[in-house]
């Protein structure tokens, strides 16, 4: 591992990186577990619902059942960058020496998670965009 020569410090490496992030995992696998399907609930509850409305004949492009699975969809995505938003700033407690509290987590992950939001409906439609060129 290459060390700065200023400061001593280890240098930046992939390595590193990759084992600390593993390790911080490992160690608050449970907690991130609890948030993850604490938050997922909801959106599974309504995907369910939604899949149990009945198809229409003829099919029709604006029926009760699409709205109700892009609605589906759209909480899934809101619940997952809520889970993101909590689980970093979870790891980031870790990586800091303190002890993630589930609470604090989804706390100071929620004000975090309208960005991640965006960021995540923007990363969709660039990925969209990029198989419509294909």
């Amino acid at each position: 591992m290459a060390r700065d020569i200023v400061t001593g410090a280890p240098g930046f490496g992939i390595g590193r990186v990759l084992a600390v992030g593993f390790r911080v995992t490992i160690r608050n696998f449970v907690p991130f577990f609890v948030i993850a399907v604490v938050l997922a609930i909801p959106g599974f509850l309504l995907a369910h619902w939604a899949q149990s409305i009945p198809i229409r004949r003829p099919f029709t492009l604006f029926s009760e059942r699409n709205f109700a699975l892009l609605a589906a969809y759209l909480v899934g995505i809101a619940a997952a960058a809520l889970v993101r938003s909590a689980v970093i700033y979870g790891a980031l407690q870790d990586i800091r020496g303190e002890k993630p509290d589930l609470p604090a987590c989804i706390a100071r992950g929620m004000p975090k998670a309208p960005r991640v939001f965006v960021a995540t409906i923007l990363w969709w439609i660039a990925i969209a965009v990029g198989f419509c060129l294909l």
